[in-house]
């Protein structure tokens, strides 16, 4: 493990498990239908050590559900192509600072779990 990382690869494996372990018993054992919807489901989800859904801090948008579409609401119904591509190109302008300010919330996250688990230790001594 590299120690920059924090165990976030061991903690995303957990979170796709426990899903996959959910929609697998409501599934009968059907897990490779469902391994697309747990990814999907995990990477438009808003994570907490971040703040941001990791496909915002990829692609520097957030997702657009087929629901979304579907049904009509206010972004649906006033989208316009040529300010959606403006404001898209602004939010690319926008993704280094977006990242910067997930890695804080990462930084200060970390410190808080290592300041309770050090405080946890100093308790049980």
């Amino acid at each position: 493990m590299h120690p920059q990382t924090y165990g976030q690869t061991e903690v995303t494996n957990r979170k796709v498990l426990k899903g996959l372990k959910t929609h697998l018993e409501k599934a009968g054992g059907q897990w490779v239908e469902e391994l697309h919807n747990v990814l999907w489901t995990y990477h438009t989800t808003s994570q907490t050590p971040t703040g941001e859904t990791p496909y915002n801090l990829c692609f520097g948008t957030e997702v657009v559900f087929p629901t979304d579409i579907k049904v009509p609401n206010p972004p649906v119904k006033t989208f316009n192509l040529d300010i959606n591509e403006k404001k898209l190109r602004q939010q690319l302008d926008l993704l280094p600072e977006i990242r910067d300010v997930a890695h804080l919330r990462v930084t200060s996250y970390c410190q808080r779990i290592a300041f309770k688990e050090l405080l946890a230790t100093s308790i049980e001594e």
